[in-house]
């Protein structure tokens, strides 16, 4: 699951839209690829660039944010840092939401 989830994080890193980026300059971040509502595992679309739960057809941009379906809120996203080796370390142990403000902790989001 490291693995999927460095992936996932690469691959949002490149294809973030202007909306998706509540502060500017360049950062990555990391979501927690799990539906919101029923805990299915959203298929990441890439010639849509979505997420869409197979359960209920919700969608969830790139960012996280959910825009199809009533889901109740937007995926949870990692908290992500450099240590200090250089090696990436996400930490799935501590899902952030963004409805309780969480998504603006600096441990959200990794400058690039």
């Amino acid at each position: 699951m490291c693995r999927l989830a460095l992936l996932l994080f690469l691959i949002l890193s490149f294809l973030r839209t202007d909306d998706d980026v509540g502060r500017g300059g360049s950062s990555l971040y990391a979501l927690i690829a799990v539906c919101t509502q029923l805990g299915c595992t959203p298929n990441y679309l890439p010639l849509e660039a979505k997420f869409k739960c197979p359960c209920h057809g919700r969608g969830f941009r790139l960012s996280g944010i959910n825009f199809e379906g009533p889901v109740p809120r937007p995926l949870e996203r990692a908290a992500i840092l450099l240590a200090d080796d250089g090696q990436i370390l996400i930490d799935k142990g501590r899902p952030l939401g963004q409805e309780i403000g969480q998504w603006l902790d600096l441990q959200v989001l990794l400058r690039a």
